[in-house]
């Protein structure tokens, strides 16, 4: 590698079976004997020849609640008087190192029933895999097996980190299915047993309220038209004493806006870091029991920070993740010389590089794909990797993770709020046992800090 960038390409054999395949980068860097820094993008490789025959799984009852589920594979070749009498398949069900089920056989005349305990079924471990074999030619088949339906997962994010007796924030939560699929749902929240108020999900599972919550109350919401039981999901109890931090814009450009609050009067100070190096450090003294604060974010770069409130003795009460400078942003301005082309058809761009930083130069890289295989689940742009899916995972897919839209905003500040939680417990770090010390590994110094 040179100057952070490596130019190449690999040779695809074609041999390889269709299907889903990661293409995985990672340097020789290791912490706790994993690579440091990992990077993979997801691939699809569709076979371009049509062979000699198709293969097909076949749901016969697939029922959960049934004792076995019963699939057919059916193997039919294009031309009928090539049909052997046989053809050797192997299988599996569930993870391929540590699978449920898992055989090798014969078909007869090209079909075969398989039969799976579906006691042996659980989330994220309920698929069949099957290969299929003749002569050179390879076929892989993939089939999902319904389990018994599971209640959903709901999850309770308070700003700042925790609740607290009397003082309002905002609670961000989220919505899964067993696998982590978003979920769009309504709910009821309650206090005790009386209800106090209707709230959504929007489409990616993920919304936020307003609650002041007393100690002595319990708060739980309950999903509507989900689940088939009357769950009901219970909040974090509200602590006594403590600040908490309420930002009404997390995505900002040069300034921050700032609410610290506490039921008691006491000497804070709001740090921004990110784990590495602290870029400022404002003390705020509670004469009353809010204040409003404004910080200036010159000395930040672009990208996510996290703003931790501490006391005078230093010890974290709450955090919040903000992202710094979103306005500033390179455009890149392309143009064609036509809206169509033909099959091997000069192609003529104009690219023009446009920076707050008056960049003159920059590094392009174009391609030429078919619209039909571009897929939302594989595309990964580098923006949005550097500066979100590096530093936080399982985001919900989406076209465009940093548009201008007021749509992409607030997407992204419903992110920030349920994605961007603390690495720490603050509570149990005031604790601190001994199985709490954290040791970090530096490679490059050749030296342990505990």
């Amino acid at each position: 590698m040179s100057n952070g960038i490596v130019l190449g390409s690999t040779t695809i054999p074609d041999t390889l079976t269709a299907g889903e395949y990661s293409f995985i980068a990672y340097t020789n860097r290791l912490l706790n004997g994993l690579p440091n820094v990992l990077f993979t993008q997801r691939v699809t490789i569709k076979s371009t020849t049509t062979g000699t025959y198709t293969a097909s799984l076949n749901p016969l009852d697939t029922s959960a609640t049934a004792s076995k589920q019963k699939v057919m594979l059916l193997v039919n070749f294009l031309e009928a008087d090539k049909q052997p009498n046989t053809i050797q398949v192997s299988y599996y069900v569930g993870d391929t190192k540590k699978p449920l089920l898992k055989g090798d056989l014969k078909t007869e005349f090209g079909k075969h029933i398989f039969e799976i305990p579906s006691s042996i079924l659980t989330a994220g471990n309920n698929k069949l895999h099957v290969t299929v074999k003749h002569e050179k030619e390879f076929k892989e088949l993939i089939m999902e097996l319904p389990i018994v339906r599971k209640p959903a997962i709901v999850k309770f994010y308070p700003e700042g980190g925790t609740l607290v007796n009397n003082l309002e924030s905002n609670i961000g939560w989220e919505v899964t299915d067993y696998k982590g699929n978003p979920l769009k749902a309504s709910a009821v929240l309650f206090q005790d047993k009386k209800a106090i108020a209707n709230i959504a999900t929007n489409s990616y599972g993920i919304s936020r309220f307003l609650l002041k919550p007393t100690a002595s109350h319990k708060y739980s919401i309950k999903l509507v038209g989900i689940n088939r039981k009357d769950t009901a999901y219970v909040l974090p109890e509200a602590i006594n004493e403590g600040p908490v931090i309420t930002i009404a814009n997390a995505i900002v450009n040069d300034t921050l806006i700032a609410v610290v609050k506490s039921n008691k009067p006491e000497q804070l100070y709001v740090i921004g870091h990110d784990y590495k190096e602290i870029y400022f450090a404002s003390p705020v003294k509670l004469d009353t029991l809010q204040k409003r604060i404004k910080i200036i974010l010159n000395d930040l770069p672009k990208g996510l920070t996290q703003i931790t409130v501490i006391d005078s003795l230093g010890r974290p009460f709450a955090e919040r993740l903000i992202f710094a400078h979103y306005n500033r942003r390179s455009k890149l301005e392309i143009k064609t010389d036509s809206t169509s082309y033909g099959q091997r058809q000069k192609v003529s761009l104009k690219i023009k590089l446009s920076d707050i930083g008056k960049m003159d130069s920059g590094l392009v890289s174009i391609a030429v794909v078919e619209q039909k295989r571009l897929d939302i689940k594989n595309q990964k742009d580098i923006e949005s990797y550097f500066y979100l899916h590096a530093n936080l995972d399982n985001l919900p897919l989406k076209e465009n993770y940093l548009g201008e839209q007021k749509f992409d905003k607030q997407f992204l500040e419903d992110i920030l709020l349920v994605k961007g939680w603390s690495k720490y417990k603050w509570l149990d770090m005031l604790n601190p046992s001994q199985a709490d010390t954290a040791k970090f590994d530096d490679v490059f110094l050749g030296k342990r800090y505990t």
